[in-house]
């Protein structure tokens, strides 16, 4: 195990700059998650690390040691790709332990190591088996047995589960988070799925164009988020998001509907700007609305519902804008009717429109 470090780290691909001066620390033993758009580079990062690209400056550090200039074969790291890249005329066995052979691991060590990694990943039973005679889980679970079996210091996953269908995926998310928290390996894994974030990791790191908005655990980006990117990229369904103009001294219009009357030590903090962005999470908006000070209230029609089982999501119009409210099934109001909807004031993560920063977050004005 061991700790791994980017510096400065820069990367081109032609005149397209694909990493921007990143640092990021990860801890020995930490499954780190980067979570980001197609394109953010997360993918890019790990192949840096790998060594399967160099980077254009900075450093890159696995166990206090720059690897930067050093081989893939001599970084001691491991990883599982997308695709599984399995050998399909080879059985569970050789497959896990053909890179031990290619490195001229003793026969009996092989065996030893081969056995010992697949029955931590529950694989006795499909040893003599070839890939197309396992389900995508079992597959996935020989690749990362084929990157275990060799006592890597850091363990690399590039969006493993991509392949697999919604039920199985939530199966396997568990296992590998189980996996990880037992073997303490320092874990690096890829996903463009929040969910997969924010459900497996020690500490998440979002991305966008090449940079890192922030890193944090999983709660505390969700609950604290640095800006307006991060705010709507993580949690399911994204973040409400309303404009808010200045009227009056504490007095703000929101989206044209309704009025909104900031505490004088709230809007101290806000610095009495002229606009706002308002986020609300979903689960925040409230359906038959709160008339009180501390509350902001609209007449809204509702567009749309969503049935998710024991939860329904509601879509308002609201101006020209759209507000989504999580509620209990029990609460759904009709298609095509009006409804009041509101949320407190304390539920709202203030941003500055022009910067996208988080001013105050919610439950902290």
């Amino acid at each position: 195990m061991a700790s791994v470090t980017f510096t400065h780290v820069c990367k081109r691909f032609g005149d397209t700059e694909v990493i921007r001066n990143i640092s990021l620390d990860i801890h020995d033993g930490e499954f780190m998650v980067l979570v980001g758009p197609s394109g953010c580079g997360k993918s890019t990062l790990l192949r840096l690390l790998s060594g399967l690209e160099k980077p254009d400056s900075g450093a890159l550090r696995i166990g206090g040691r720059d690897v930067a200039d050093h081989a893939p074969q001599d970084r001691n790291v491991a990883m599982v790709f997308q695709n599984y890249a399995l050998f399909p005329h080879m059985n569970v066995a050789r497959n896990i332990s053909y890179g031990m052979m290619v490195r001229g691991v003793p026969r009996q060590e092989r065996e030893h190591r081969m056995r010992e990694t697949a029955g931590k990943l529950g694989l006795d039973d499909y040893l003599d088996r070839l890939p197309r005679e396992l389900s995508g889980g079992q597959r996935q679970r020989v690749a990362m047995a084929r990157a275990l079996v060799r006592n890597p210091c850091c363990l690399l996953m590039d969006e493993p589960l991509s392949n697999l269908d919604a039920q199985l995926r939530i199966q396997v998310r568990g296992e590998i988070k189980r996996l990880q928290h037992r073997l303490k390996l320092t874990t690096i894994y890829v996903t463009h799925d929040q969910t997969e974030a924010m459900s497996m990791a020690d500490r998440v790191a979002v991305l966008r164009d090449g940079r890192v908005e922030q890193v944090g655990p999983p709660l505390q980006v969700f609950e604290q988020p640095s800006n307006l990117f991060t705010a709507c990229f993580i949690g399911q369904p994204r973040m409400n998001v309303l404009a808010a103009t200045r009227v009056d001294g504490v007095r703000y219009r929101v989206e044209d509907a309704a009025d909104m009357h900031l505490p004088a030590p709230l809007a101290d903090r806000l610095g009495g700007r002229e606009r706002l962005a308002l986020g609300v999470r979903c689960g925040k908006v409230r359906i038959g609305g709160d008339t009180g000070r501390d509350s902001v209230t609209f007449q809204a029609k509702v567009l749309l519902t969503e049935p998710l089982g024991e939860e329904t999501l509601v879509h308002f119009s609201l101006g020209s804008s759209s507000l989504v409210a999580m509620t209990g099934r029990r609460e759904t109001p009709s298609e095509g009717s009006s409804a009041s909807v509101s949320f407190r004031l304390s539920d709202i993560h203030f941003f500055d429109p022009d910067s996208t920063q988080c001013l105050v977050h919610a439950g902290m004005a």
